[in-house]
């Protein structure tokens, strides 16, 4: 019966890594933070949204949806008393048959697709995450002044146009565009340098 030779050191013990210590940041870069586990939605894996921009979004619909009604009653109007219909009507006097009033209603629905078009867009876009709404808010706002050449109504979507832009420079809508962007363009993350690198076989194999 042969004997059992004794087990080396480099059999029974596993080989173990020591471990790497952390890379110091170098001089003049910035870390970039991952978003906190925390801050993602689990049944999304997105961010969190705040009320704001749930808020910011119905605002922003809520101004088309204004202009909207404007228009088709400015429409409705215009059937009967064309020159009392809109603004632009009765800044633009036309007669009973006259051609002009074609385009005179196609500047109205053009006016009105526009303050509704780009109020929505900012709207989604916003409640989206992205961060150029800040701006695009004020650009719906300022096309939200063509609402003035339609119905007496549709200048009231100023209003739920312009609290929407507001809200998109609330520090809450800040901080959720911020996620936003770090989630979709996440900062690459090196793996770190070893102090010292081995050639040639390892000590037990010698």
């Amino acid at each position: 019966m042969s004997e059992v030779e004794p087990a080396t050191p480099d059999a029974v013990a596993p080989a173990t890594t020591p471990p790497v210590p952390e890379q110091e940041a170098e001089p003049g870069v910035i870390a970039a933070v991952a978003p906190a586990a925390s801050a993602l939605d689990p049944a999304t894996g997105e961010p969190r949204r705040p009320w704001v921009a749930w808020a910011a979004l119905a605002l922003f619909f809520a101004g088309a949806g204004v202009t909207l009604v404007a228009l088709l009653w400015g429409m409705w109007l215009s059937v009967r008393t064309f020159p009392a219909a809109t603004w632009l009507n009765r800044a633009v006097p036309t007669e009973l048959g006259d051609p002009f009033r074609v385009l005179l209603t196609v500047a109205t629905w053009a006016a009105a697709v526009a303050v509704g078009g780009v109020a929505t867009t900012v709207g989604y876009y916003a409640w989206a995450g992205y961060r150029w709404t800040r701006w695009g808010g004020l650009v719906a706002v300022g096309v939200a002044g063509l609402s003035f050449l339609g119905h007496w109504l549709a200048p009231w979507a100023l209003v739920p146009t312009a609290l929407a832009a507001g809200a998109l420079w609330l520090p809450p809508m800040r901080r959720f565009f911020a996620a936003w962007q770090e989630h979709r363009h996440p900062a690459t993350v090196f793996a770190p340098l070893p102090d010292a690198v081995a050639y040639g076989p390892l000590p037990r194999y010698r």
